[in-house]
């Protein structure tokens, strides 16, 4: 899974999905978005060479879940994906603003990482963090968009700086509305699960039946013990 760029060797590890496929589904999520002040909103991202460019190769952290070449991409499109189940099971839910804030949340990790031979923060990205970057770029976007609805803004603005859920855990504001208590659990479901996928499956190759002591849940976590097929037929 080690990636090779720009001809030189890095540790970095790369996506195990497609690429193109990703992109394509969050193209497709982006058409999905009626209201016209989010689509103008989220294309005027998405649209950008420039920008699509450096969301598919960045990295979704340092070392806790998607840490890999392509790893935001792949968080981005499992979040969105799960926050279109939670609107089909509470169709009260505002779709259009869950998907553009699933969209959205996570762009700030394109300044806060620097990928070389290995993944790590920027002074911009350990003095300001992504949270505020990414709501810095929406605000600059939305400036830009002619009679945008204020309501509207604060809602999508209150979605994107709540999505880590507590304030210890960086996040300025918490969750007030439903569909900002939405994006934050969908985002730590997919952050937790893929976590716990990478250890384990890490681990595995060691023949262990548990991983290592994870710091990050104060917890080992079980691998799992090789099953035996019982033989076919009687006695002999």
């Amino acid at each position: 899974r080690a990636v090779q760029r720009c001809g030189g060797r890095h540790d970095v590890e790369a996506a195990d999905r497609d690429t193109g496929e990703l992109l394509s589904e969050i193209f497709e999520f982006v058409g999905q978005v009626g209201n016209q002040y989010l689509r103008q909103l989220l294309e005027s991202f998405f649209g950008d060479d420039a920008f699509v460019q450096a969301f598919a190769e960045a990295p979704g952290a340092k070392r806790q879940h998607h840490a890999h070449l392509g790893g935001l991409l792949e968080h981005t499109v499992s979040v969105v994906k799960l926050l279109s189940t939670v609107c089909d099971l509470h169709p009260q839910l505002d779709r259009d603003l869950l998907i553009a804030g699933g969209l959205l949340h996570d762009i700030g990790k394109l300044a806060e990482f620097d990928t070389g031979v290995t993944i790590e923060y920027t002074d911009i990205g350990r003095l300001v963090g992504h949270i505020v970057i990414t709501d810095r770029w929406v605000r600059e976007r939305i400036a830009q968009i002619p009679g945008f609805p204020p309501e509207l803004d604060n809602r999508l603005n209150h979605v994107l700086l709540s999505h880590h859920g507590q304030k210890e855990y960086g996040a300025p504001i918490v969750p007030m509305t439903a569909e900002a208590c939405a994006l934050h659990y969908a985002d730590n479901l997919d952050a937790h699960v893929q976590y716990f996928v990478h250890e384990i499956t890490k681990g595995g190759a060691s023949g262990n039946s548990w991983t290592e002591y994870q710091k990050l849940f104060d917890r080992y976590l079980y691998i799992g013990r090789p099953t035996t097929t019982p033989s076919d037929g009687g006695p002999g």
